[in-house]
């Protein structure tokens, strides 16, 4: 395949969108704003490096930013990407091409995540689609319109029109409606796995296992084990072969893996690596997929959506809702809208989502106990409301910090119960053990709670 002058200059500008400021750095010593032939890499490359001496950041937000206040060339770069969709060039190559100058369009990078889901489309008109909806969204950012918002509509836009390319129903009639249920049931029935295990017998026996389509809350106090909870029911779904996606704010991916092997820094170094070494040969190659550092709240749903259309993921977990960068001024009202955003889109891509939150209300220290209620998640909007099922962790036994209870506090479709928990120092993993009962709470997993 040729290669073109432009091609290489653009993957130039693409490099340094994706490396930051040690690439520009590099790149300055070889080039200069000059030694670009496309006018729209030059003025890019000419940004790279005004950013970098006033000590600031390189990514494509940084560059979208500049732009906007300094030159009125954005609405030119998504022109270019317009240009990539017409009906001569195969999706593959767009894929390709896209990833390659992303840096263009001016959207974190998010630009081959809105192609990625033009992948299934196959008739030149669907495709031509694609383009007005990516040059909706270059003109909506000219405008000044935040960038997680464009991106987040246009990709929903995309998924439609790409579910419509696949004859994927918008509807279901209500006939259709009871076979499901029925074939359900009768698939419940005969033992046939219908809903994905947590891992932990007890639990599933009082939610009846994670349920496709549901939103989850798993909430407690900071260094409980929420977080460890998680991840073990991650890590048991991918063991069962259903691909999993664990999007964490709270640890980088490497300090996952070493949870997963159970190593900490006090062990001996080699002990460390043979560890790590043999869980990898273990359950590396598990479909498990983490993403990890800050996100706001597109870059969650847009992840999401994605793995979804790329690894057809089963199951999603977000750890944790106090870590998500919201945008606007008032975080209640931006938390009740990412918790309905997550419910319906646990509902479209037919997923059980797992949300992890914070308990953190003062008040907890001036009761008799620190066992937590539905009203300590204020903080957190109508989370407590709009998840389908609710599940707090505490430590009821303060001489045995090992101890841990979880109970459902919550459900709209299952049973509320609890169960005992051991934490394992030194592996820092989560298994059942007999329930104590500390606090006079009944032992029974009968009762059904509506909200």
């Amino acid at each position: 395949m040729n290669i073109s002058r432009q091609d290489i200059e653009e993957r130039i500008i693409g490099q340094l969108l994706f490396d930051g400021k040690k690439a520009t750095l590099e790149a300055c010593s070889i080039v200069d704003e000059i030694d670009f032939s496309d006018p729209a890499c030059s003025i890019l490359f000419g940004v790279c490096v005004a950013l970098v001496s006033q000590h600031k950041s390189v990514d494509a937000l940084s560059v979208h930013q500049f732009l906007q206040n300094n030159t009125e060339k954005l609405g030119t770069h998504f022109q270019k990407l317009s240009s990539l969709t017409d009906a001569k060039t195969t999706i593959t190559n767009l894929i390709l091409k896209a990833t390659d100058i992303s840096c263009m369009y001016a959207t974190r990078g998010y630009s081959n995540d809105l192609i990625i889901n033009c992948k299934y489309l196959r008739q030149e008109n669907e495709r031509k689609k694609a383009q007005e909806i990516i040059l909706s969204a270059g003109t909506k950012l000219n405008d000044g319109i935040e960038v997680e918002t464009v991106i987040e509509e246009a990709t929903k836009e995309l998924i439609t029109l790409s579910a419509k390319s696949q004859n994927i129903k918008s509807y279901t009639h209500l006939e259709d409606a009871f076979n499901e249920a029925i074939k359900e049931t009768e698939d419940e029935i005969a033992g046939k796995v219908v809903r994905l295990s947590t891992g932990f017998s007890e639990l599933d026996s009082i939610i009846y296992g994670l349920e496709k389509g549901r939103l989850y809350c798993i909430a407690a106090e900071e260094k409980i084990g929420k977080s460890l909870l998680s991840y073990q029911i991650g890590l048991n779904s991918a063991t069962k072969g259903n691909p999993s996606t664990i999007i964490s704010m709270e640890m980088k991916a490497s300090e996952i893996a070493k949870r997963f092997a159970g190593v900490n820094s006090g062990q001996e170094a080699l002990h460390r690596l043979n560890a790590l070494k043999k869980f990898k040969a273990e359950i590396g190659s598990y479909p498990l997929f983490i993403r990890d550092g800050s996100a706001n709240q597109g870059k969650v749903f847009i992840t999401t959506h994605k793995l979804y259309a790329e690894k057809r993921i089963e199951l999603l977990i977000v750890d944790y809702l106090q870590l998500i960068e919201l945008q606007g001024r008032d975080r209640t009202n931006d938390v009740n809208e990412f918790v309905s955003k997550l419910k319906g889109m646990a509902m479209d891509l037919n997923i059980p989502i797992v949300l992890i939150s914070a308990v953190l209300n003062k008040q907890l220290s001036y009761r008799n106990n620190r066992k937590p209620t539905p009203a300590d998640l204020r903080d957190t909007g109508r989370l407590a409301n709009d998840a389908d099922c609710l599940i707090f962790i505490w430590k009821p036994d303060e001489q045995d910090e090992s101890y841990l209870e979880l109970f459902v506090a919550r459900s709209r479709y299952s049973k509320l119960g609890r169960i005992g928990l051991s934490l394992n120092p030194e592996t820092l993993k989560l298994s059942q053990t007999e329930l104590r009962d500390l606090d006079g709470s009944s032992n029974q997993s009968t009762e059904f709670k509506r909200f």
